[in-house]
């Protein structure tokens, strides 16, 4: 006998309603409620990164539609694919534009949000897949752990991930360290 739970986790867009529900809807809400914007214009890139980590780790049916790839061409995954970078592609510029209004400098928000850009699509489109594809292969034959359910896929690509955004963000303080260093030191 089938239970309910089974038919539900087997429908072909729960990974898509639920990724939905949770990283578009409920934790932009509760950054908003939380008063701080600027967690928000940081987040709002991060969407595309976790899509891709979901996608590749995850079970076929699980998120078959979320990200547009060569096995799922269909109108869901165009739409889903084209909401989720129309969003990254507003947190990159939501942060860029904000960082140029409090600095009054129109260079740093264009250097920064080139970084982003290249440190997220980069990341999202060749980082992660290899990494998480690499890292599955390497606990497959080189351990004797148990990896029911492909937790060693989610847990490599967001350690990927915060390693990645680790790396972008100390290179936003080395940025705003020799800033002001230039700022110090006139010729």
């Amino acid at each position: 006998m089938v239970s309910a739970l089974s038919i539900t986790l087997n429908m072909p867009n729960i990974g898509l309603i639920i990724y939905y529900l949770v990283c578009v809807i409920l934790i932009p809400v509760a950054l908003i409620n939380s008063k701080d914007k600027n967690m928000l214009a940081l987040y709002l890139p991060l969407l595309l990164p976790i899509a891709m980590i979901l996608k590749t780790s995850g079970n076929p049916n699980m998120y078959q539609n979320l990200l547009m790839c060569e096995k799922s061409k269909n109108m869901v995954a165009f739409v889903s694919n084209t909401i989720i970078l129309i969003l990254t592609v507003i947190g990159i510029l939501w942060y860029s534009i904000g960082l140029t209004m409090r600095n009054n400098s129109v260079e740093e928000g264009i250097i920064i949000g080139l970084v982003m850009s290249i440190v997220i699509f980069g990341s999202t489109y060749v980082l992660l897949p290899e990494a998480i594809k690499n890292f599955d292969r390497i606990m497959r034959t080189k351990t004797e752990i148990s990896l029911q359910y492909d937790w060693h896929r989610y847990v490599s690509g967001f350690v990927v991930l915060v390693i990645v955004m680790g790396m972008q963000l100390s290179i936003f303080s080395l940025y705003k360290n020799t800033k002001s260093l230039r700022e110090q030191v006139q010729f």
